[in-house]
């Protein structure tokens, strides 16, 4: 009788225990909360305007490229959660989407893995890429810092807007080595092209920039457009009312109101969770505490956007295609400090993006937490370097502590960009295939 009364006690503890460990880990949660002040993310309302009509033709329009065969789209997939489920990225030239693109004749894929474009109108983006080359600089004579250097042009609206140009103006992106195109329009590409490939970058840029511009809306005192341009300079008037004349920035700055609107994830557990309208599971409280205390990812991961934007080393070193080290920072810093380093990326919706890394070297997302914790790896010819600015876990995180972790980072999810049938239009003005992988017939007729 008293081993069944000593055995039953036994339960009673082990169980009082569990439900006091689970309910700590959902008080010491609220605490934290409430002590570090953090809050549900702000967005801008969803207001679907004639800037984001132009911006959301001009981000899935292919005569941003130079052969007509790639839209922002094409890398930043929509039904991809904005990237396109490859290593790395796979622009101008290259044949199929998401998984199965593959390079064309005379290309081969990017350096560097396609970064997902949720939140990046937040005020808390201080730069944009892996490498931070496009950043605000609001003490300095110009806004922001960009491969355009002096040259950028006045009136972009912030720096998503900045980042917005590099694309079409980066070869292999939305800019091609050669022109493939037929007619007056291959003469005057290929004139182009010869004259001036070898000027200054900076004056090379500015001036594909006007032949994409010119592509689009034509010049303004000329009579003789074609119908996609008239089409695109009804679509600027209607953006933009006050202005006769129109600008790579009016472009850029189209371009980024589509993007801050259409990919802001406004509809995650966990800032419903904060406005008090959700509750969070035992395995996801237990995952936050991780995160916050246990580990301390919100060191680099902090803030509502969950990153500092600064950038930092885990030991991943990886080639370009011309063989050569990619250095990250360090090439656009020349500090020996950044050496390795990359940019910090947002946790939000990464359930989603896999794979992972700049270099798109970890598949999931299991391992790429557990990349943490092993550093630089003994075999690397770049060992020494790299232990140098590496940042590594002492201990080592338990299988079931990342599974725990994950519940926490599905918390961060939102997928209402593939749900909402006002993100991909059914056609462009052009007329060219829309890249994505929605079925046209899904989406709304605009």
């Amino acid at each position: 009788m008293n081993r069944v009364i000593l055995a039953v006690v036994v339960i009673a503890i082990s169980y009082t225990s569990k439900a006091s460990s689970k309910l700590d880990d959902h008080q010491w949660l609220i605490e934290f909360i409430e002590k570090n002040e953090i809050v549900p993310i702000r967005n801008e309302p969803k207001l679907l305007d004639a800037q984001y009509e132009l911006g959301q033709a001009l981000f899935f329009e292919k005569l941003l490229s130079t052969n007509k065969d790639t839209a922002c789209s094409t890398c930043h997939l929509v039904n991809s959660h904005t990237s396109d489920s490859l290593r790395k990225a796979i622009g101008a030239g290259g044949h199929n989407l998401g998984a199965l693109r593959i390079a064309g004749k005379d290309t081969e894929p990017l350096d560097r893995n396609t970064q997902a474009l949720f939140n990046l109108d937040n005020n808390e983006v201080k730069n944009l890429f892996w490498d931070g080359r496009v950043e605000v600089d609001l003490q300095g004579p110009i806004k922001f810092l960009t491969p355009l250097g002096k040259h950028i042009p006045l009136g972009l609206e912030n720096a998503l807007a900045a980042q917005s140009l590099i694309p079409i103006i980066s070869n292999s992106e939305l800019k091609s080595h050669t022109c493939y195109l037929v007619g007056r329009e291959q003469n005057y590409c290929k004139k182009l092209y010869e004259s001036f490939e070898s000027v200054n970058e900076s004056i090379w840029n500015l001036a594909y920039l006007s032949f994409i511009q010119h592509r689009l809306i034509g010049h303004s005192d000329n009579k003789d457009l074609s119908s996609i341009q008239k089409k695109y300079r009804k679509l600027f008037k209607l953006a933009y009312p006050n202005k006769s004349n129109f600008t790579a920035s009016d472009l850029a700055n189209a371009l980024a109101r589509y993007q801050e609107i259409a990919f802001a994830t406004r509809d995650t557990p966990w800032d419903k969770f904060l406005k008090g309208s959700e509750s969070i599971s035992d395995t996801e409280a237990e995952g936050a505490r991780l995160f916050y205390g246990k580990y301390r990812c919100n060191n680099c991961h902090s803030n509502t956007l969950f990153s500092d934007f600064d950038f930092h080393s885990i030991g991943i070193v990886s080639h370009k295609k011309d063989k050569s080290i990619d250095k990250g920072r360090f090439e656009i810093t020349g500090n020996l400090k950044d050496f390795l380093k990359f940019r910090t990326p947002s946790l939000r919706n990464v359930t989603l993006t896999a794979p992972y890394m700049h270099d798109g070297s970890i598949e999931s997302l299991e391992q790429a937490i557990g990349k943490h914790f092993t550093g630089c790896a003994l075999e690397n010819d770049y060992y020494e370097v790299c232990i140098e600015t590496v940042f590594k876990y002492k201990e080592i995180i338990q299988p079931n502590e990342v599974l725990k972790l994950i519940a926490f980072l599905k918390f961060l999810e939102d997928k209402s960009h593939i749900i909402d049938d006002d993100i991909v239009p059914f056609t462009v003005p052009s007329g060219l295939g829309i890249d994505d992988l929605i079925p046209a017939s899904a989406n709304k007729i605009k």
